[in-house]
């Protein structure tokens, strides 16, 4: 071992530095000290919830490029996307369109169900079962939902823009030429 090196300039590997490179690295470092000289360990759960509430604030700052990145992954990746929702409603069926039918009327599959039993299962204007191809009914101008009809009536009322005017002189119509 040479003597002149002094014990500050090997590391724990017995390397061995000059001066010259300690004085650069100190310069590059600007004189910060070791990264745990000074500083307490903190808790492993609360370092946790911290993380959790910087990625929250960060969401919240980023929400618009997130969502632009989002579409354009989902442009990119159309067969990929399509593929996902395939498998999705494969597994759980009922779980897939109650998210569906909350997403687009904002009715979850508890209040779906319920307004279907109350119904007792049949269609409020035919009074066929619906077991089948049962559509929601709602009002496209305040969102209301007026109940679960079967999909040929609700092609009926789609087809007459929501009028019941249009509606009633149909019925007229019908009345007249039968």
């Amino acid at each position: 071992m040479n003597p002149n090196i002094s014990t500050q300039a090997r590391n724990k590997k017995k390397r061995i530095f000059s001066a010259e490179h300690r004085r650069k690295l100190s310069i590059a470092h600007k004189g910060q000290v070791s990264w745990r000289k000074g500083k307490e360990f903190v808790d492993e759960k609360v370092a946790k919830e911290k993380r959790k509430e910087y990625r929250k604030r960060w969401i919240l700052i980023n929400k618009d490029k997130l969502g632009e990145q989002n579409r354009a992954w989902k442009k990119a990746n159309r067969k990929k996307v399509a593929a996902q929702a395939r498998l999705r409603y494969q597994r759980n069926k009922q779980k897939e369109l109650d998210r569906i039918r909350f997403n687009k009327y904002g009715v979850t599959g508890n209040e779906f169900r319920a307004i279907l039993k109350r119904q007792e299962n049949k269609c409020p204007i035919c009074n066929r079962s619906i077991a089948k191809n049962l559509s929601v009914d709602h009002d496209h101008k305040t969102g209301k939902i007026r109940g679960l009809i079967c999909n040929k009536c609700n092609l009926a009322i789609g087809n007459a823009d929501d009028l019941s005017d249009r509606l009633r002189a149909l019925a007229q119509y019908l009345d007249e030429r039968s």
